[in-house]
């Protein structure tokens, strides 16, 4: 079996301590268990550790999944490289060292990889779809033509996502450091802080935003993920995603929604929402500007992977049946980050439709006469990368947007975007009042 091919910039160890075999053992028996459990960040060390010392394709394939999940795709890229090229690799292997290649915008090699795996499982059509896409990224148009793009001031070396204005300031989501607090522990999956609500006030004296503080204790439950939210237009109601309360059967607290009411300047009446069942997962909720309809996504079946849904508010404050949003939108791969416009647009990010690696950002428009959503846009460059793209953002009157890309260094950061000239962002957001938004 052939060594790792590693760069060195990629091996984070800086001396080889050399193991018994049955000390070796313990070591790939301790990645994989932390591997099993989805400690993806932990398990990474000990499964370069071990392989050092002894190769084993095994291990170098998780490795690379480590990588893979999280979306450290340089990494990931330089281990399926080495992976794909043994007799006994999986065939799932030569499936994500082409999405690895895609991501890092190397399409003619990712369609030759994706066409070896299709030879491997010509049921899966998956290869092909994403093949095809790697022929179709040269034609994407920008949706927003002559946009521009600016990095949010606050990005942190941390996970910095799901950008969304309110009360004249932007509410996101990260993994960024919180402080100290009793009984506090690091994500398993990603070994950083669990996410949680920020808030970064807009200063309309300095045309500056000011410096990121949490958005609400009410919210950010301790050593639980809080995330992605959005507002009715009024910004008296919230919702937004955190981990349920209590384990389902298979002991996994999954995520589920919530939602809150503005009054008196605090957050009252939290509650977690009626038709989200423990053992699904309920992530990244899209309420439209009259609080009607709630546009989120699960893996609650459908198409495959996770996809958006809707459910309407109807006239005594329950929530009716949710639906899948259909073929239209949803694919056998994920959907997922949906966000509802004022002017009826739904914008969503989506690794099954044609885009250019990882999650793009899309656009429809339910057809009322044809009873369905209209075929989904790519919004293109700048918006758009090789890279994961998502939690997209307009404010009500498209004069400015906010979404979140990988581009820059692997992990998650906000931009802002506009198109033409910058507009003065002291104009550009929507100021009903003055009071801060940090509620206790």
């Amino acid at each position: 079996m052939s060594a790792i091919h590693l760069p060195p910039s990629f091996r984070p160890w800086a001396l080889v301590f050399w193991l018994s075999p049955a000390a070796l053992l313990a070591q790939f028996d301790k990645a994989n268990a932390l591997f099993q459990h989805k400690r993806y960040a932990a398990a990474a060390p000990l499964f370069e550790a071990g392989l050092q010392e002894k190769n084993n394709l095994v291990a170098q394939s998780r490795l690379a999944y480590c990588y893979r999940m999280l979306n450290q795709t340089e990494k990931a890229e330089a281990i399926y490289a080495d992976v794909v090229t043994h007799d006994k690799a999986r065939a799932e292997t030569y499936l994500y060292y082409a999405e690895s290649l895609m991501s890092n915008g190397k399409y003619a090699e990712a369609k030759d990889w994706f066409l070896k795996y299709h030879r491997l499982e010509p049921d899966d059509s998956t290869a092909l779809r994403r093949a095809e896409a790697c022929d179709l990224v040269p034609g994407i148009q920008p949706y927003f033509p002559g946009s521009q793009t600016e990095a949010f001031a606050h990005n942190s070396e941390a996970d910095d996502n799901t950008p969304a204005f309110w009360r004249g300031g932007l509410v996101f989501t990260s993994d960024r450091p919180s402080g100290k607090m009793i009984l506090k522990e690091k994500s398993t999956w990603t070994g950083r802080d669990y996410l949680k609500l920020w808030y970064a006030p807009f200063d309309t004296a300095t045309g500056q935003f000011g410096a990121p503080e949490s958005f609400s204790g009410k919210f950010n439950a301790l050593n639980k993920n809080s995330a992605n939210a959005s507002f009715t237009a009024d910004w008296g109601t919230v919702f937004f995603s955190r981990n349920s309360e209590t384990a389902n059967r298979k002991d996994e607290y999954t995520m589920q929604l919530y939602t809150a009411e503005r009054g008196n300047g605090r957050w009252k009446n939290e509650h977690k929402l009626d038709f989200c069942l423990p053992a699904l997962n309920y992530m990244h909720p899209a309420v439209s500007p009259d609080g009607r309809l709630l546009f989120f996504a699960a893996n609650a079946g459908g198409a495959g992977g996770f996809d958006i849904f809707v459910a309407e508010q109807l006239a005594d404050g329950k929530w009716g049946r949710v639906r899948n949003l259909g073929p239209a939108v949803n694919t056998p791969a994920h959907e997922a980050f949906p966000f509802f416009h004022a002017d009826g647009r739904l914008f969503f990010c989506s690794k099954g439709h044609a885009g250019y690696g990882g999650f793009d950002v899309f656009v429809t428009r339910f057809d009322t006469a044809a009873g369905q959503w209209s075929k989904p846009l790519n919004l293109g460059r700048p918006v758009n990368s090789p890279l994961d793209d998502i939690g997209f953002h307009l404010a009500p009157d498209g004069s400015l947007g906010a979404f979140t890309s990988g581009r820059d260094g692997g992990d998650d950061d906000i931009y802002l975007f506009w198109t033409g000239e910058k507009p003065d962002l002291r104009r550009a957001f929507y100021l009903p009042d003055t009071d801060k938004a940090r509620q206790d």
